[in-house]
């Protein structure tokens, strides 16, 4: 199974989350992260992680 799209809604990005995010692209260049608001609100931010050799781009849910 390919999996190309890895995507969450958490109501709290903490700084472990950020060095997390930082440490996948340090260790994978092909990795792309993108965010947006969350889709079912409550302040929520949309993280989407994705493999740029399999997607060019992938934008957050409007």
């Amino acid at each position: 199974m390919l999996v190309a799209v890895i995507t969450s809604a958490p109501y709290h990005v903490l700084d472990t989350d950020e060095d997390r995010l930082s440490w996948w692209r340090q260790h994978d260049q092909r990795l792309r992260v993108a965010r947006g608001e969350g889709w079912y609100g409550y302040g929520t931010t949309q993280i989407v992680m994705w493999r740029a050799d399999i997607l060019a781009d992938v934008d957050p849910a409007g």
